[in-house]
C-alpha cells in the first residue's frame, strides 16, 4: 500500500473512490497533503502517537490511540498507508451501516469478527481516560447495558447493528 509516486495509479484512485465516495480530485489534493506530511507514505505507531498527546494534551491518551491506531492499519503491518487513512477520514460521509461497522472494528481487538465485554470495556474505559467528563463507572455500566441479555457474551456485528438500531442512547450518530 504506502504508494510512493508523486500521483496516485487511475486503478488505485478507483478503488479508493469507491471506498470513500471522494472523487478522485479530492482524493488527489488529500493525497498531495499526505504526502507532504509524510514524505515516507506511512505514518507510524510512534508519530500517530505524538499526534493524539497533541490532540488530548490533558489527558491520557496512550490506549485509545493504540486502538485507533489498530483500527486505521487494516493490514496489521504497523503502519498507516494513505488508503488506509483516508477511508478511515471518510467516516463523516459515510452512511450509518459503514459508520457502525467501523465503530465495530475499533471495538474487535483481535478482530475475529466478534466483539466481547472486555473488548467493548477496553475501549470505553480508554475514551474515559481522554475525557474527564465521563467516568470510569460510567463507562462499565455502558457495557453492562451493552451485554444484558447476550446469551454467548459475544456480539457479532448484525447482533450489534441491531442494538444500534434499537438503541440511539447507546450509537448516538444516526
Amino acid at each position: 500500500m504506502g504508494n510512493k509516486q508523486s500521483n496516485l495509479s487511475r486503478k488505485k484512485l478507483k478503488r479508493i473512490s469507491v471506498k470513500t465516495d471522494y472523487s478522485f480530485a479530492e482524493i488527489d489534493h488529500l493525497y498531495r497533503g499526505f504526502r507532504k506530511d509524510c514524505p515516507h507514505g506511512t505514518i507510524k505507531k510512534a508519530e500517530f502517537m505524538k499526534i493524539f498527546a497533541n490532540i488530548f494534551p490533558n489527558g491520557e491518551p496512550e490506549d485509545f490511540a493504540q486502538i485507533v491506531f489498530n483500527a486505521y492499519d487494516r493490514d496489521r503491518n504497523g503502519s498507516i498507508d494513505f488508503e488506509e487513512f483516508i477511508c478511515a477520514m471518510s467516516l463523516s460521509r459515510c452512511n450509518f451501516e459503514r459508520k457502525l461497522k467501523w465503530i465495530f472494528n475499533l471495538f474487535d481487538a483481535d478482530g475475529n469478527g466478534k466483539v466481547d465485554k472486555s473488548e467493548v470495556q477496553g475501549v470505553l474505559l480508554s475514551i474515559s481516560k481522554i475525557n474527564s467528563k465521563i467516568s470510569e463507572e460510567q463507562m462499565i455500566r455502558n457495557t453492562q447495558k451493552m451485554f444484558a441479555g447476550i446469551k454467548n457474551s459475544e456480539i457479532s456485528f448484525a447482533d450489534f447493528q441491531k442494538m444500534a438500531e434499537n438503541d440511539s442512547g447507546l450509537f448516538a450518530m444516526k
